[in-house]
């Protein structure tokens, strides 16, 4: 990669960076003045998330937008192009395969390892309180958030806009270095960075495959809907 693209990929990282943490602390901040819920109230806390999410794509989206201009058919990138009905489907279906398929195999290469890839506690312990009947409205928030509203917010943020725009200034493989391991990190979760970065790899490719940001929208709710189910069946955890 030649130096300008790279100061390019490094100035769209800086950008998604300082909307992340702006947005961050605007949650934080809200919840310190009692503008957004927080301790026991879990139900809704499970939604700061998926806010985060949406001021972080709306931040960068402004900051990139006046900073720099990435054009979406813009030289270092190849033009994506834009799959037909019939082909964004099987590029979902098979994207939802290797996505679910590849975290499989991780998760059961750490194992061996003796390095499990965990899901976080929070969510552990949201399950299990369904179980015993202490809150299952909390579940229900989770199993929504989980399903459709993360997938919808996420691939926004991370494949509609970062990746696609490292993608049109510095090329596919320096959006794929990045936004990778970004959607691990946002997650939180250490344990399973490895198959996050897995996931955010499969999901922005099932986007350049067919063109369609519905389409990695739609492999990230089938992997999230299938993992979720195996959770609450007690099969992953």
């Amino acid at each position: 990669m030649d130096r300008d693209r790279l100061s390019a990929a490094l100035t769209e990282l800086g950008l998604f960076i300082g909307a992340l943490l702006a947005a961050i602390l605007g949650v934080m901040a809200a919840r310190a003045i009692g503008l957004w819920p927080s301790g026991d109230v879990r139900a809704l806390s499970i939604l700061s998330g998926p806010l985060i999410t949406v001021l972080a794509a709306l931040g960068y989206r402004f900051l990139a937008r006046r900073m720099i201009e990435a054009d979406i058919d813009g030289p270092a990138g190849v033009p994506m192009r834009r799959a037909g009905g019939g082909e964004a489907l099987a590029i979902a279906g098979a994207g939802t395969a290797l996505a679910l398929g590849g975290s499989m195999v991780i998760s059961a290469a750490l194992d061996v390892l003796g390095i499990p890839a965990t899901e976080q506690p929070g969510i552990l312990e949201i399950v299990e309180d369904a179980r015993t009947g202490v809150d299952r409205i909390a579940i229900f928030v989770l199993a929504f958030t989980a399903i459709v509203l993360a997938p919808i917010v996420e691939e926004w943020l991370f494949r509609g806009l970062f990746f696609t725009r490292v993608r049109n200034v510095s090329g596919r493989l320096a959006a794929l270095a990045l936004s990778g391991p970004a959607f691990a990190v946002i997650h939180a979760n250490l344990s399973g960075l490895l198959v996050y970065i897995w996931l955010g790899v499969v999901f922005a490719l099932a986007l350049e495959r067919s063109g369609r940001l519905s389409v990695a929208i739609a492999v990230h709710m089938g992997n999230n809907a299938v993992a979720f189910t195996l959770l609450l069946l007690g099969v992953a955890g």
